[in-house]
Parts: C-alpha cells; structure tokens; sequence
C-alpha cells in the first residue's frame, strides 16, 4: 500500500459576493483526513471550522476511534476558553477518516457531509448525510442547545448512491439513522461494507455539504470529478479541486456554498 492523503477547500459564491470568509476548512495527514464545515448563521465560524479540524486531529493522534467525540469536545472547549470565543463560534461540523489498514479506513461524522469510497474497479459508493430542515447537530452546543435541538424531534438520514460515472448513478437507498447515537458517538461508517469482491478500496473521500450546491451540477456528477485523480503525486486534491472550479465556471458560478474535500488514497490499481 502506498498511502497519500490530501485536501483542499474554496470559497463559495455567496460568501464570496457578500464579503465573508470561507466557513469550510480541511486537512490531512500521513493516515487521516479531516473536512469541517461552519454554521453560516453562527458567529466566526471560520474560526470554528478550523477548531474542530485541530481538536479532531489532537483526538485522533491521542487515543483510538472509541472515545474520540470525547476528547474531541474537551480540547474545543479548552480552544473556545482559550481564545474567549462564544459558543456561537464554534458551531461546526466535521468529519474524520482514518486509515487503520490497507483495507480498512474508519470515519465519524460530527455533523453532515458526503462520504465516497471509491471501489478498485473505479465505481463510487457514496453515503449522504443530511439532518432534518438543514439543521446538524453542532459538538460545540451547550447543555441547554442540545435540549432545545432535541426538542425539535429533528431526524438523521444517510442517502446511498452508486456512481458510475460523469453521467450514470443510481440511487440505493435511503436509512434513518439513530439520532442519540449521532450526538453520542458521531455516525461511524466503515470500508468494507460493499459486496465488492475480494479487493480493498482504491480511496476514501470527504466532502463538505457545499458539494450538494454548485450551479448548473447535480451532486453526483461533482463527486465523480472530484475523486477523478489523473495522478496522486504531491497536492492531487488540490489540483483536481482547481480544475473541476475552472470547468464549473464555465456553465454557470461554481460552488455556491464553500466546498471542502479530503482524501485517503490507497494506491490501489491505476488511477481513473
């Protein structure tokens, strides 16, 4: 196995044009990759995009997945008292991919966010996860937040899609996932949870829910240009996530919420 990981993020059009910074952030590792995403409605949640990245990174490299959404919480709230931040700050979600082995590549979702794996023979195996009226549940939320977010009865849902590509995908299913669980513990998903045969996947990707919103692009076909890496040598998700903007800027205005992605890649078979 010759594992890389990359990452890369951008600006949306509306933030671009109302003078905001980009509220999604992204990171990566020698085995992890990181993507978070702030509440647009929230206070410097810039600030808190790039917090819950650092705490999710400190939470990994110091103890197993087991436990993580915990230590995870306890460094941002050491983070927000530090830099006198209010909770309003740091209201983000985020998702963490680690790679325990060649095959297996563990994720937590904090929040929402598009999960892909891409298989060895190149198919995409994508995992969508979206609460109820556009409102995550936020690791930051104090006591009395998460009372009044329970209140809302609000529910949790993975959508799963195969993608074949530019213009191919169908839709597999649709789960409710258990809510309690997700505040708990995070949404925990797992390679080698497809009938692939007997080989490891090629990559794992994480992307921000900006992917869902690009001008004139269904999702699906966003994905599948964004995972088609020509090369894996040195920034292969950067320059991919510049190319693709180029392209999209030439049907309509690109993202139109801030994009993240980052990636594990396996370095298995030939690249698409």
């Amino acid at each position: 196995m010759t594992l890389k990981t990359d990452h890369s993020f951008h600006i949306g059009e509306q933030h671009l044009r109302t003078g905001k910074p980009c509220q999604d952030y992204a990171l990566s590792g020698t085995d992890y990759a990181i993507v978070a995403d702030g509440c647009s409605s929230g206070g410097m949640t810039d600030f808190g995009a790039r917090l819950i990245s650092l705490a999710l990174k400190q939470a990994a490299v110091t103890g197993p997945l087991p436990g993580l959404v915990d230590r995870t919480q306890a460094y941002l709230d050491t983070m927000r008292r530090s830099l006198e931040l209010d909770t309003r700050d740091m209201l983000a979600t985020g998702l963490i991919a680690i790679a325990h082995s060649p095959e297996h590549v563990g994720v937590v979702v904090l929040g929402d966010g598009v999960i892909i794996e891409q298989a060895a023979h190149g198919t995409l195996y994508a995992y969508k996860y979206e609460w109820s009226d556009n409102a995550p549940f936020y690791l930051a939320y104090t006591q009395a937040d998460r009372a009044s977010f329970l209140a809302r009865q609000p529910t949790l849902t993975c959508e799963r899609w195969t993608i074949q590509g530019s213009d191919t995908w169908k839709h597999v299913r649709t789960t409710d996932q258990s809510v309690a669980m997700a505040i708990r513990e995070g949404v925990n998903w797992s390679t080698g949870l497809i009938e692939r045969g007997d080989k490891p996947p090629r990559a794992v990707g994480l992307f921000s829910d900006g992917v869902l919103q690009v001008d004139n692009l269904p999702w699906q076909k966003v994905v599948w240009e964004l995972m088609s890496f020509k090369s894996t040598n040195g920034q292969f998700a950067t320059r991919r996530m510049n190319r693709f903007l180029t392209d999209a800027k030439k049907i309509g205005r690109g993202p139109i919420d801030d994009i993240a992605m980052a990636v594990i890649h396996l370095g298995r078979d030939q690249e698409t």
